[in-house]
C-alpha cells in the first residue's frame, strides 16, 4: 500500500502583486480534512505559505518528490527518496495566475510575483507538468484555485464523458495525471462568496461531506461544479494534464477505515447571540423567555434590560421568538437594531410587510415612510393598523441593542419621532414591541422622550446572570442535541469555573465551541484533557484573540487591524464603549482584506453582514462581541495609544453623518474654532485610510 503525499502552495502576502485574503486558510483547511478523513499524514506533507512558497522553493519541493536530490533529507519531509509508484501525490495551489495573450501562455506566481516580464520569476504551466511527468507516483492531482488557472488542461479541460462515472468500476490500475482549477482562461475572485473563494469552499464541503469510500476525482469536480451553480462568472475545469504523462487512469481520494469525519453543525455559538433557528440549541433560559413571553401577551411594550454579555439578544430571539411562531404561527414579526439611523432601520425591516418586496419602489416608500415619520408620531400607528386589522394576531417588532438609539443615533430629532412613533403605535394596538437594552444605559432610558419610559417601566424585565442549574442546562442542552458527551465531572468543573465570572456567558460559549471544535472525533467525546489544553476559561478570548494575530497575520497587516479595529467603537458618549457597525466599504481595499482574515472561522474576531439598503446590499462589519472590548488588552491598549486620534475621528464622523442626513444643510458644516481646526488637523496629518468617509 502506498503513501498519501500533499504539497500545498498558498500565498497571500505578495511581494509585488494585490494581496489575498484566504489562500492559507483554505490550504490549511483542506490539508486537514485530507489528513482526518482520506489518509494524508503530516510527514508526507509539505507547507509552503507565503514567503516560503518562493520560486526555487516550489520548483525544488517537486523536485525532491520527484528524487531528483537522491538520499538529500528535505527540509519539510521526514524521509524519502522520491515517491515511488504505488505512492499518491496531491498539489495544492492558491495564489496569483498570469495570463500572456500573446503567447498563450499560463503562470502561477510564487511570492516574489512579477517585476516585469512573467517568465522572469513566475512558473509556467508548460515548466510545471513536464516536472510532474518526472515524478513515478502512478496517480497525481493538481488542484489550483488562481486567475487563469485552465491553462494547466492545454484546451484538454473537461474531456470526460459524466456518464462514463458509472463505467469506472473498481479498477483504478491506470496511472494518472489530472488537474481540477478553480475557473478556465479568465480571473476567479478569492473572496467573492461571503468573503471567501467560492471554489475553495465547495471543494472543503464536498470533501468533507463525501461518505463514498471511494471517490474519482471526476466525481468530486462534478459535485463542485454543481455545488457552485451555472449562474457564477467562471466554472471549474477538469481533465488530463497531457504533457505530464499518465495514462488516462483516475485518481481517487480513499475513505479512512475510520476516518474522524467532523459531523453536524458546532451548537455552541461561541461569541456570537443565538438567533431564531438556533433554539434547539438554546439552553438555560426558559424559564425568562417564558415569562417574557407571558408578559408580551398582556402588555404592548416589554423590554429586556440587562449587563452586557447576559444573553439578551438570544433570549429575544432563540428564547421568545419560536413562543411567538408557536403561539400563532401567521404572525408578522419584525426585527431590527436601531443604528445611526433608526428611521432607515425600522423602514426595512417592515418594507416587505407593509409596502411589498418590490425593489423599484423602495426609495418612493422610504421617503413616504419618513416624512410621515416626523411629521405625525402616529405615522407607525396609522401604517400598522390596517395589517393588524386584515391578519390574524398583532404584529410584533423585536429592536435588539436598543442603546444604539443613544451611541450611534446622534439625530434628536429623528430619535424622537422613532422613540413617539413606537410609543404612540404599541399604546394603541397596532403592535407589540420587545426592545433590549444594556443596563449601564438606563439613566439615558429613563431620559427617553414623552411618556415612553413610564409606559415600558411595568414591562422591564431585568436578566440576571444565571445559576449553577441554569449553567447546566446551557452545556448539556446543545451537545445532547448532536450527540457530544462530556467526560464525567467536567460539566461541574465549567460550572465552577464561570459562575463567579461577571461576562460568563460569552466566556462559557466561546469556550464550549473550542472545545467542541477540539473533542474527540471518533468518541464525540469532550474530556479533561482538551479542556486543559485550552488553559481554562480565564484568559482564553484574549489568548484566541492573540493567537489569531500572530498565526494569520504579518506584521504589516498587524500594523492595519491596530488602526482599524478601535474604528469599530463608538467612544466619547454615553455609558461604556460599544462595538459600531461600519460599511465595509468605508475601508481602505487594504483594511478590508485584514477585516475578511479576521472574520474567518479560525479567527472570529469581526462579523461581517449583509443589509439591504436604496443602493443594494452592503456588507457592514463589527467586532464579534463586546467582551472583546473588556477581554483583549492589546485592543485596550490599540485604543489608549492613540485616544486622541480615536475620538476626534469618532466625532468628526457623526458630524459628518448628521451634515448627510440633513440633506447636507450648511447650517451643519462645523463651525469656525477648535471642532474645524482639530478636523483639519485631523485630515492632514493622519493617514486619510484610517478616517474613513
Amino acid at each position: 500500500m502506498g503513501r498519501n503525499y500533499l504539497l500545498t502552495i498558498a500565498i497571500e502576502n505578495y511581494r509585488t502583486q494585490d494581496l489575498l485574503s484566504t489562500p492559507v486558510h483554505y490550504a490549511r483547511k483542506i490539508a486537514k480534512v485530507l489528513r482526518d478523513q482520506y489518509g494524508f499524514q503530516s510527514e508526507n506533507t509539505i507547507a509552503l505559505e507565503n514567503e516560503k512558497a518562493t520560486q526555487h522553493k516550489i520548483i525544488n519541493s517537486i523536485k525532491e518528490l520527484a528524487g531528483e536530490f537522491g538520499r538529500r533529507k528535505s527540509e519539510e519531509l521526514e524521509k524519502h527518496t522520491g515517491l515511488q509508484p504505488e505512492d499518491t501525490l496531491l498539489i495544492y495551489f492558491s495564489g496569483h495566475g498570469r495570463f500572456r495573450k500573446k503567447t498563450g501562455e499560463t503562470f502561477i506566481l510564487p511570492h516574489e510575483g512579477i517585476e516585469a516580464a512573467p517568465q522572469t520569476e513566475a512558473i509556467s504551466y508548460a515548466e510545471l507538468l513536464p516536472l510532474l511527468g518526472d515524478i513515478r507516483a502512478n496517480n497525481i492531482l493538481m488542484i489550483s484555485d488562481a486567475c487563469f488557472s485552465g491553462g494547466i488542461l492545454q484546451g484538454f479541460e473537461n474531456n470526460f464523458d459524466p456518464l462514463s462515472l458509472d463505467e469506472l468500476g473498481d479498477d483504478y490500475t491506470l496511472s494518472s495525471r489530472q488537474a481540477l482549477s478553480s475557473g478556465g482562461l479568465e480571473a476567479v475572485s478569492d473572496n467573492g462568496f461571503r468573503g471567501h473563494s467560492a471554489f475553495c469552499h465547495f471543494l472543503l464541503k464536498v470533501l468533507t461531506q463525501n461518505q463514498k469510500p471511494d471517490l474519482p476525482a471526476l466525481l468530486l469536480s462534478k459535485r463542485v461544479e454543481n455545488a457552485l451553480g451555472f449562474n457564477r462568472s467562471h466554472q471549474p475545469k477538469f481533465g488530463n494534464m497531457k504533457a505530464a504523462g499518465g495514462e488516462g487512469g483516475q485518481f481517487v481520494f480513499r475513505l479512512s477505515e475510520s476516518p474522524k469525519v467532523e459531523s453536524g453543525t458546532n451548537p455552541f455559538k461561541g461569541l456570537q447571540a443565538f438567533g431564531a433557528f438556533d433554539a434547539k440549541y438554546f439552553g438555560g433560559r426558559s424559564k425568562i423567555s417564558d415569562l417574557i413571553f407571558s408578559e408580551l401577551q398582556s402588555r404592548n411594550l416589554v423590554g429586556v434590560i440587562g449587563a452586557s454579555g447576559s444573553g439578551k439578544s438570544s433570549v429575544a430571539f432563540a428564547g421568545v421568538f419560536p413562543n411567538i411562531q408557536s403561539e400563532n404561527p401567521d404572525r408578522q414579526i419584525y426585527h431590527l437594531r436601531p443604528g445611526s439611523d433608526p428611521i432607515q432601520s425600522l423602514f426595512y425591516a417592515v418594507n416587505d410587510g407593509l409596502f411589498g418586496a418590490r425593489k423599484i419602489d423602495r426609495p418612493h416608500n422610504y421617503k413616504k415612510f419618513a416624512a410621515a415619520f416626523n411629521a405625525d408620531f402616529d405615522a407607525l400607528f396609522h401604517f400598522f393598523k390596517g395589517v393588524s386589522e386584515a391578519r390574524d394576531g398583532t404584529p410584533v417588532l423585536i429592536v435588539d441593542q436598543w442603546e444604539e438609539l443613544f451611541t450611534l443615533c446622534d439625530d434628536e430629532s429623528a430619535r424622537a419621532a422613532f422613540v413617539g412613533n413606537i410609543l404612540n403605535a404599541s399604546k394603541k394596538g397596532a403592535i407589540k414591541v420587545l426592545l433590549t437594552v444594556r443596563a449601564d444605559f438606563y439613566e439615558q432610558l429613563m431620559q427617553s422622550p414623552g411618556a415612553f419610559f413610564d409606559e415600558l417601566k411595568p414591562g422591564l424585565i431585568n436578566l440576571k446572570a444565571m445559576n449553577a442549574d441554569e449553567l447546566r442546562e446551557a452545556i448539556e442542552k446543545p451537545a445532547a442535541e448532536v450527540g457530544t458527551v462530556f467526560s464525567d465531572g467536567l460539566i461541574d468543573r465549567l460550572i465552577s469555573d464561570v459562575e463567579a465570572e461577571t461576562s460568563q456567558l460569552p466566556m462559557l460559549q466561546f469556550a464550549l465551541s473550542e472545545l467542541w471544535k477540539n473533542r474527540d472525533l471518533k468518541t464525540d467525546v469532550i474530556g479533561f484533557e482538551t479542556y486543559e489544553e485550552l488553559q481554562g476559561i480565564q484568559g482564553l478570548i484574549e489568548r484566541h484573540a492573540d493567537r489569531v494575530l500572530v498565526e494569520e497575520l504579518n506584521q504589516e497587516e498587524i500594523s492595519v487591524a491596530r488602526f482599524t479595529l478601535p474604528a469599530l467603537l463608538y467612544l466619547g458618549g454615553y455609558g461604556n464603549d460599544v462595538r459600531m457597525p461600519e460599511p465595509l466599504h468605508h475601508f481602505s481595499d487594504t483594511q478590508q482584506m485584514v477585516l475578511r482574515k479576521l472574520s474567518s472561522e479560525n479567527c472570529r474576531i469581526v462579523t461581517i453582514n449583509r443589509r439591504e439598503t436604496d443602493d443594494g446590499a452592503t456588507e457592514y462589519v463589527e467586532l464579534a462581541h463586546e467582551e472583546l472590548i473588556r477581554s483583549w488588552p492589546t485592543l485596550v491598549k490599540w485604543l489608549q495609544e492613540n485616544i486622541e486620534f480615536h475620538k476626534q475621528r469618532s466625532q468628526l464622523k457623526f458630524q459628518y453623518q448628521s451634515f448627510l442626513n440633513n440633506n447636507k444643510n450648511d447650517d451643519y458644516l462645523l463651525p469656525k474654532g477648535k471642532s474645524l481646526e482639530d478636523a483639519k488637523y485631523l485630515i492632514n496629518n493622519c493617514d486619510n485610510q484610517y478616517l474613513m468617509p
